[in-house]
């Protein structure tokens, strides 16, 4: 181990305990999302770092995600139970949590239920916004596919079809723009691409999605992202439907084939993104997971990329020196998915999987 890899073990260790020490404080307030990327963060610390410690405060940050269930309206995959049923389904398939998932997530399948079938939202907000719907399809995906009595399945089933025709009405070509910021949730097209195909997979409702597809088909040939990073997600989800659109075939591989040729990952990195670009949600850390994906999922089309070259962006970030030396932007991004926590899991995916 060298002493750059010295620094940043001991800048983790740092940020880890001012983390534990500040959040598990009885009298911090966390949000439900946040105690979750908290609790996934340190389950899988605890085994890719085998430091039985972490499991311990994994555990407890999880518990307090049980305590405030019964306490949140919010139904949502970013910031509510949807996201919640998500990250819980996910420590039990990765065997973290021992349990039945679906006994497990009855209160929140309930809640979310009732949400959706009276479109109750947010403050009483209707109807629910496109994007959450997407997401929200992705939670019902999985719940259906975790589900085992057929009453359940029918149960996820219909509720996936309501929630699809929700998502239909009234869809606007301007929803599927691409925003010029990068960011996992501010560009729809793609998240809808990759959600509709493991629905389609599910065969419960195709000849409708056929009918979605093909009213949509000339703004999903037609894009043509701006930002590299931008047309590299949007390929990922061209390449997710392609399957389900045999009579457009041809005009997705040549789409497909267009975008891949125009997509420098070195351009990325050091163009696109600044020093400071480094979490999943809006930075380097996607862009990695994207291009492992393609590799592991759809290797023809996979690009080849240097894993030790992200490795060494990500960690010569300027985001360390500033988590630890200012309280204001450690408490803003000791987060998952937008902060410092998904980056280290990512270059420990990378060490481990590479290096």
């Amino acid at each position: 181990m060298n002493l750059k890899q010295l620094f940043i073990m001991k800048m983790i260790y740092t940020l880890n305990r001012k983390l534990i020490l500040s959040k598990l404080n009885v009298d911090s307030f966390n949000t439900i999302t946040d105690n979750l990327g908290w609790s996934l963060y340190f389950y899988y610390l605890s085994r890719w770092e085998v430091n039985p410690k972490y499991k311990f405060v994994a555990d407890d940050f999880l518990n307090r995600v049980i305590e405030q269930i019964s306490d949140i309206n919010d139904i949502t995959v970013e910031t509510g139970l949807a996201g919640v049923a998500l990250g819980m389904s996910h420590l039990v398939r990765e065997k973290y949590v021992e349990g039945d998932i679906n006994e497990i997530l009855e209160e929140v399948d309930n809640a979310i239920f009732k949400k959706l079938v009276f479109l109750e939202y947010k403050n009483g907000v209707k109807p629910i916004p496109k994007a959450d719907l997407i997401l929200l399809l992705y939670y019902l995906y999985i719940r259906y596919r975790e589900c085992k009595s057929l009453e359940n399945k029918y149960f996820f089933q219909e509720l996936t079809i309501r929630t699809l025709e929700m998502l239909n009405e009234n869809l606007q070509d301007e929803f599927f723009k691409e925003n010029i910021n990068y960011s996992l949730l501010n560009y729809n097209l793609p998240l809808f691409l990759r959600v509709i195909s493991k629905i389609y997979k599910l065969n419960i409702y195709n000849y409708r999605i056929d009918k979605i597809l093909d009213r949509n088909i000339n703004v999903i040939l037609s894009s043509y992202p701006v930002l590299h990073a931008n047309r590299l997600f949007l390929l990922y989800g061209l390449i997710s439907i392609k399957p389900c659109l045999i009579k457009f075939v041809k005009e997705f591989e040549s789409h497909i084939k267009l975008l891949k040729s125009n997509i420098d990952i070195n351009y990325i990195l050091y163009e696109e993104f600044n020093n400071q670009n480094v979490y999943i949600l809006d930075g380097i850390s996607s862009v990695y997971m994207m291009l492992y994906s393609l590799k592991k999922e759809y290797p023809n089309y996979s690009f080849n990329f240097n894993p030790q070259l992200i490795y060494t962006r990500v960690s010569h970030s300027d985001v360390w020196n500033r988590m630890l030396n200012n309280d204001f932007y450690f408490d803003k991004h000791c987060k998952l998915l937008d902060g410092y926590l998904g980056v280290y899991l990512t270059m420990l995916h990378i060490k481990r999987s590479f290096l």
